[in-house]
C-alpha cells in the first residue's frame, strides 16, 4: 500500500515538473498577448490555513487521483457528483490548485491564498436565499473559533451546537443581501489577542417575491381594473401600491394575488411590500388623455364674446368634460387627437380634462392680457380685485376711502420709517387678484402716489421718500421667508412735492427674500433666485423709508392695477 502511494506521489511530482517546464516555455507569449481563459473548476473558500477544507466544483473533478495546493499534495477528504473536498496541506504556500487525473494536470486560473494564521472559512451556506428570522447553515473550517456573525452590517444570532465544520445562524430582522462576515479572536506572535474578520465569497441573498406575470397590460389600465400577479412568496405581501397610492388586494395563494387599481392612480411604479423589503412589478400607466398644446394661450378679457379653444393631444376621446378655470366648457368637436371647446370671453385659467380615470390639467393656464384694475376708488369693475387696506406698524393710521382716491394720515409723531400698509385682494383661491398667469415676465404693477404733507426732517436729502412694494403670495404669511417678494426687489424714490407720481413695477424684478425684515435703505441685491408668480398673489405691501424714525405723513394712493402684455 505504501509502495503504491509512493509510486503515485512520484508520478505526480514528475507530472508537476513537466507542467512547470512546459509552462515556462509558454509563459512568455502569454505575457505578451494575455488571453482570458475559462476556469476549469472553481473552489471555495479562496483562502485558508493548513487544515482548511476546500470545496472544488466542476466537471473535471470526477476521477481525480491527486490534488495539490501549489506544489504540495493535498488530501482528498471526500468527493461527490461534480465536486471534491480537499484539505490544505501543512507546508502549503499561496499558489494554484492542481488536479491530476489520468495523464492530465488541470490547474486553476486563480491562486489559493494560504493564510499566515488559522482563519475560520466558509465553504458554503444553505439556503443561499433567505429572509429575516430564518435559520442558515454554514459549513466550513474552524467555525468553532467564531465569536459573532454578521450579514452585511446586521448581527445574526449563532445557534447552539456549532462545531468546527458547521454552524447554524438566525438571520437578523431587517436583513439585506450581503456577505456573511465571521468575527473571531486570535493570539498574535506577540501574545496579544486581536479581533479579525473572515468573509464569505458569495452573498446571502434576501428572499423577496419574484414576479413571473401580470395581467392585464399594466401600461393600459383603467381605474377599478383588477390586476392579477403571479410569482413566488406572494402570500407574504403586506401592501400593494400604485405609485404613492395604496391598493386593495387579495392573496389567492403563495403564487398569485390580485390588486385593484385605486382612484387617483395615473402612472408610476407598481410595488409589492413584504416584511423584509419591497419589489417592483414595473411601471404602470392608467389610460388618461395627454395634452400636447392648446390655442389660444392668452387673450383679452371680453364677456361679450364666445372664445373657442383648440386642444391637441392623444386619447382625447376619453374626455367627458372640459373646464376652463372653474367654468365648464361646451365641447364642439371631439376626436382622439383634437378637442374644440367654447366658453364666454371673460373666462380664464387652467384647462382641465375630466375622465372616468381621473383629471388632466394643463401645466400653464390661459390668461388675459390688458389692464386688470384693482381700484381707482370711483369705478365699479366687472372683476373685483380689491378687498381692504390695513395698517402694518405705523405709529398712527387713518384711512379715508370716501373720495376718489385712498387718503392716508400716517405716523402723527409716531413711527413712519420701515412702516407699511397692506392692500388685500378678495379672491377665495390662491390667485386672489385673478391674474391667472404664473409667469411674471410682461406683468406690471402700476399705481399713483402723492406725498401731500411731510416735515422736511422726514425727507431724504434729495427731498424724496423711498418706496418699495412687497408682493406676497398665498403660500406664506407676512413679509418673510420664500413667499415674500420685494425685500430685494426694485426700490424707487417718491418726490415729496404734493404732486401725483405714476409708478410701474415689473413683477419679473421681484426677487424672493430669506429675511424677515421690511425696508432697508439701498438693499436691492437679490438674495435668492426665486421669482413671484402672479397667479398666487394675495397681498401688496407698500413700505416707506424716511430720514427719521418718527414723523408725520399725509399720502394719497390711486389707480392701482396690473397690466399684462
Amino acid at each position: 500500500m505504501k509502495r503504491s502511494y509512493h509510486a503515485i506521489r512520484t508520478f505526480f511530482l514528475i507530472l508537476l515538473l513537466l507542467w512547470a517546464a512546459v509552462g515556462c516555455e509558454e509563459s512568455a507569449p502569454l505575457q505578451i498577448d494575455p488571453i482570458e481563459m475559462e476556469d476549469p473548476f472553481t473552489f471555495t473558500p479562496t483562502h485558508g490555513y493548513p487544515g482548511t477544507t476546500v470545496k472544488i466544483e466542476g466537471e473535471v473533478t470526477s476521477n481525480v487521483e491527486v490534488a495539490s495546493v501549489g506544489s504540495i499534495a493535498a488530501e482528498i477528504a471526500s468527493s461527490g457528483s461534480g465536486y471534491i473536498h480537499i484539505v490544505v496541506p501543512v507546508g502549503a504556500t499561496t499558489g494554484k490548485i492542481k488536479l491530476v487525473k489520468g495523464n492530465q494536470v488541470i490547474t486553476s486560473n486563480a491562486q489559493f491564498v494560504v493564510d499566515e494564521s488559522p482563519i475560520p472559512t466558509i465553504i458554503e451556506f444553505t439556503p443561499a436565499i433567505a429572509g429575516s428570522g430564518e435559520i442558515v447553515t454554514i459549513t466550513g473550517s474552524m467555525l468553532d473559533m467564531v465569536d459573532s456573525v454578521y450579514i452585511g452590517n446586521l448581527k445574526a444570532e449563532i445557534q447552539t451546537g456549532a462545531t468546527a465544520a458547521s454552524m447554524d445562524i438566525l438571520t437578523p430582522v431587517g436583513m439585506q443581501t450581503g456577505k456573511i462576515r465571521l468575527f473571531y479572536t486570535y493570539m498574535t506572535s506577540y501574545g496579544v489577542e486581536k479581533v479579525a474578520e473572515s468573509t464569505s465569497d458569495a452573498d446571502l441573498v434576501l428572499a423577496l417575491p419574484t414576479i413571473t406575470s401580470i395581467e392585464p397590460n399594466i401600461l393600459a389600465l383603467n381605474i377599478g381594473d383588477v390586476v392579477t400577479i403571479t410569482g413566488t412568496m406572494l402570500d407574504e405581501v403586506t401592501e400593494v401600491k400604485f405609485a404613492d397610492l395604496v391598493a386593495d388586494f387579495d392573496i389567492v395563494s403563495a403564487t398569485e394575488l390580485t390588486a385593484t387599481v385605486p382612484v387617483g392612480a395615473t402612472t408610476g411604479e407598481l410595488t409589492l411590500t413584504v416584511p423584509d423589503g419591497m419589489v417592483s412589478a414595473g411601471t404602470f400607466r392608467v389610460n388618461l388623455p395627454v395634452i400636447d398644446s392648446f390655442s389660444p394661450d392668452k387673450g383679452e378679457e371680453d364677456g361679450g364674446i364666445i372664445r373657442a379653444f383648440s386642444i391637441s393631444g392623444t386619447k382625447l376621446d376619453l374626455v367627458d368634460n372640459v373646464l376652463i378655470g372653474t367654468t365648464p366648457a361646451d365641447i364642439q368637436t371631439q376626436t382622439a387627437t383634437l378637442l374644440i371647446v367654447t366658453v364666454p370671453g371673460d373666462v380664464a385659467g387652467f384647462i382641465t380634462l375630466e375622465t372616468a380615470n381621473g383629471n388632466v390639467k394643463t401645466s400653464v393656464p390661459f390668461f388675459f392680457t390688458g389692464e386688470f384694475w384693482v381700484n381707482d376708488w370711483e369705478t365699479i369693475f366687472a372683476v373685483d380685485r380689491y378687498d381692504h387696506i390695513s395698517n402694518n406698524n405705523f405709529g398712527s393710521f387713518t384711512l379715508d376711502e370716501t373720495g376718489d382716491y385712498a387718503h392716508f394720515i400716517l405716523g402723527d409723531g409716531g413711527g413712519v420709517n420701515n412702516r407699511s400698509f397692506y392692500l388685500w385682494a378678495p379672491g377665495s383661491t390662491d390667485d386672489k387678484f385673478s391674474l391667472f398667469t404664473p409667469d411674471p415676465d410682461g406683468v406690471y404693477l402700476e399705481f399713483d402716489l402723492n406725498v401731500m404733507e411731510i416735515p422736511d426732517s422726514c425727507k431724504l436729502e434729495d427731498g424724496t421718500v423711498k418706496i418699495k412694494v412687497f408682493a406676497m403670495d398665498s403660500k406664506g404669511w407676512g413679509a418673510s421667508g420664500e413667499y415674500s417678494y420685494g425685500y430685494n426687489g426694485p426700490t424707487v424714490n417718491l418726490m415729496a412735492d404734493g404732486d401725483w407720481h405714476h409708478f410701474s413695477f415689473h413683477l419679473k424684478d421681484f426677487v424672493a427674500s430669506n429675511n424677515s425684515g421690511l425696508y432697508t435703505v439701498d438693499q436691492v441685491s437679490p438674495q435668492a433666485g426665486a421669482f413671484c408668480h402672479p397667479n398666487s398673489l394675495r397681498i401688496l405691501a407698500f413700505v416707506f423709508g424716511t430720514a427719521t424714525e418718527n414723523g408725520h405723513m399725509v399720502l394719497g394712493l390711486d389707480n392701482v392695477k396690473f397690466v399684462i402684455n
